[in-house]
């Protein structure tokens, strides 16, 4: 090392220790005041409350999280005896070498399209050849774009019990039904 490189990294490491050493006092300092303080018991009043504060700060569940809780529990339940048979139109599919396969809705090779009900979550395998039958007997949401996911489900499905919970089952119906997609 040179000189010049030398007497550098010396003043460098110098510097960064006395920065470090002021920072370390000062910490030291501040730890002590808190300490003198956290004895005075209107102070110590204050940190509990805080404290009791900060156990509930992420323990309040969001409407999601609640509707998808309460929804399970109908669901695992067997209360879904009947709906009102309106479905969500998930995607064609192919098998091929025993995988399963999304198709675009209009392709020639799919063979069968998932429908899931928009109110029990529940699939429907139909055979592409009655398509035209099951969806002229069923009030049926397509999206039209080549892979609806689950996402755009979700969607439907949530906006379809919140607007049960506010409105009823009716509106319900009749907004899912008639959302532009």
């Amino acid at each position: 090392m040179n000189e010049k490189a030398y007497t550098y990294l010396k003043y460098a490491y110098e510097d960064k220790k006395n920065e470090r050493d002021t920072a370390e006092e000062h910490y030291c300092e501040l730890l002590n005041k808190k300490y003198k303080l956290e004895q005075k018991p209107i102070v110590a009043k204050y940190l509990n409350l805080l404290e009791e504060i900060e156990k509930y700060d992420d323990n309040f569940a969001k409407n999601d999280e609640i509707l998808d809780q309460a929804f399970k529990f109908i669901q695992n339940s067997g209360y879904f005896i009947d709906t009102n048979e309106i479905y969500f139109y998930y995607g064609s599919f192919m098998n091929e070498d025993g995988n399963v396969i999304q198709v675009p809705r209009n392709s020639s090779s799919g063979e069968y399209d998932l429908y899931k009900d928009v109110e029990s979550c529940k699939y429907i395998k139909n055979p592409i050849s009655q398509r035209e039958e099951f969806e002229a007997n069923h009030k049926v949401i397509v999206f039209y774009k080549p892979y609806p996911s689950n996402r755009d489900f979700t969607s439907v499905h949530r906006d379809f019990l919140y607007t049960a919970l506010d409105e009823g089952q009716e509106v319900a119906c009749n907004k899912v039904l008639s959302r532009k997609y």
